[in-house]
């Protein structure tokens, strides 16, 4: 969401978007924003409004009209008392003033007794939060359900010497085999068919299966093993492999807004999430 070339426009489209998020579970709705939102009041004068709101409670309704001011000075007496005419002349019951960079004294006191809020809403300075812009929003938890069968291979039998350490075992798929032909031949996969067999059985049930294979098992450990036949013997193990894992989800930190007479304080992200921050925790 977030525009690095932010101006007047896009200041009110933020604005905008603001209202419509925080507002839409309490019956506030956007009825106009931009160029084309102009009323015709009692004085038979045609006012723009950057963003009017409506707030209904289900028994009364009533309108807001928000300025907002891009400015790159303070918000002066002489702007609130135009918004002050302008809602008196559209017999509109609020008005806002949204502000870049804040509002003079006389302003705050004008705004005040005319019963306007005032709203600073700028980017993130450096001095918000020390310098760290990260806004932790929520953790999601994901659980994986993963119930996985494999085949086991208890025994290797070549007869006057058998392997049954599991470490062993899965070493052999490594290992290599010399033929009464003279052929070098991968053991691996005399391994590998006898457990693709296991998966055809049913679980925990004990299998052996015979290859009458003669050679020499050559670059053991324990040197080498002349057979005449192998034997394997296992069995298909169910594994239960669930888990949930935790994901921290961060976004960064773009607009801050405050409400200057009730002291709320919200964050918007880059991604557009809005949440309330404790008022005062942060300067900027």
């Amino acid at each position: 969401m977030q525009d690095n070339n932010l101006n007047w426009k896009g200041y009110e489209e933020i604005t905008r978007y603001i209202y419509h998020t925080l507002g839409s579970g309490y019956g506030i709705k956007i009825l106009g924003h931009g160029p084309g939102c102009k009323l015709k009041g009692k004085s038979n004068s045609v006012h723009q409004i950057d963003v009017l709101t409506e707030h209904t409670n289900g028994k009364s309704s009533y309108r807001t009209a928000i300025e907002c001011k891009y400015w790159q000075k303070k918000v002066n007496k002489d702007t609130v008392m135009k918004l002050a005419a302008i809602i008196e002349d559209l017999d509109i019951e609020k008005g806002i003033i949204v502000s870049k960079e804040g509002f003079t004294l006389d302003a705050l006191n004008f705004a005040q007794y005319k019963n306007i809020e005032l709203i600073q809403l700028k980017e993130a300075g450096k001095d918000y939060n020390n310098g760290n812009h990260k806004l932790d929003l929520f953790t999601l938890d994901i659980g994986i359900n993963a119930i996985m069968t494999r085949p086991k291979v208890t025994c290797i039998d070549f007869g006057e010497y058998q392997i049954t350490d599991e470490r062993e075992i899965l070493s052999m798929h490594y290992a290599k085999i010399r033929l009464e032909n003279g052929q070098n031949d991968p053991f691996g996969n005399y391994m590998s068919t006898f457990q693709r067999k296991l998966h055809n059985k049913k679980l925990l049930e004990i299998y052996s299966q015979s290859y009458p294979v003669k050679g020499t098992l050559i670059e053991y450990r324990k040197g080498d093993i002349l057979f005449e036949n192998i034997t394997f013997t296992g069995f298909l193990l169910e594994e239960d492999h669930s888990t949930t894992r935790s994901f921290n989800i961060v976004d960064q930190v773009w607009m801050i807004m405050r409400s200057i007479f009730e002291d709320k304080v919200f964050v918007l992200s880059q991604g557009g999430i809005i949440i309330q921050d404790a008022p005062g925790k942060n300067s900027d």
